[in-house]
């Protein structure tokens, strides 16, 4: 685990297995309790393959760009002064 942190900020990495690493410390996490738990074991191969779809799906459905970005306008205010309700208003 410590040498996914130490090198989940190198930007020499692919991005695409840079971005995975918490999928991929989830996907040991989830390991290690299957065969703690229930006394199976999956092989480095599978946890890294499940890793890796799952931070496909988690990036592609979090990386949508709207094709026309919102147009921002911005209204001119003008400044009034404060006036002291007409009698009777209250």
């Amino acid at each position: 685990m410590y040498h996914l942190l130490a090198n989940s900020k190198k930007p020499s990495l692919n991005p695409k297995i840079r971005l995975a690493f918490p999928w991929i410390l989830w996907q040991i996490w989830k390991a290690q309790n299957l065969f703690c738990f229930e006394q199976r074991r999956l092989n480095a191969e599978a946890v890294i393959d499940k890793a890796m779809e799952e931070a496909a799906v988690w990036l592609h459905l979090h990386s949508f760009i709207p094709d026309d970005p919102p147009e921002i306008t911005v209204e001119e205010k003008t400044s009034q002064a404060w006036e002291k309700p007409p009698l009777g208003y209250f």
